[in-house]
Order: C-alpha cells, then structure tokens, then sequence
C-alpha cells in the first residue's frame, strides 16, 4: 500500500511554538495502511527530523516534525 504524505518541517530557529515552512510532498510505502504511520515515521526519522505528530488526512498521511540545531 502506498500514500502521499505531506511533510510540514518547523525550522530550529522557530522551535517549539513557530510555524512550520510550507510543505513537502512524499510517498511512503507499507504491507498494510495500519503500518503506513509507522513507514512515515521511519521516513522522517531518517532525514534526522524528530516527529512531533503523525495523522491520517483526507489526502494522506500529514506529519510535523522539527529540525534539531
């Protein structure tokens, strides 16, 4: 199964209260749409972001995370 996910980032220097930049858009693959959370985490983790929330949208998976300085 795969779905898009729109990735929005909140920059360091706006950490924790700022508004995030606009988002990117991405594709996340997983056996199962229970496990496409846990593939979008992955994903994010991976660019060296820390997740702060991960939820299903009418259009896919949205997530906010926050670049660490």
């Amino acid at each position: 199964m795969e779905s898009a996910v729109k990735l929005f980032v909140i920059p360091a220097e706006r950490v924790p209260a700022g508004p995030p930049d606009p988002p990117r858009e991405l594709m996340v693959k997983a056996p199962t749409r229970d496990l496409l959370r846990g593939a979008a985490r992955a994903l994010v983790d991976s660019e060296g972001l820390q997740v702060r929330s991960v939820s299903f949208g009418p259009d896919g998976l949205v997530v906010y995370a926050e670049e660490h300085e």
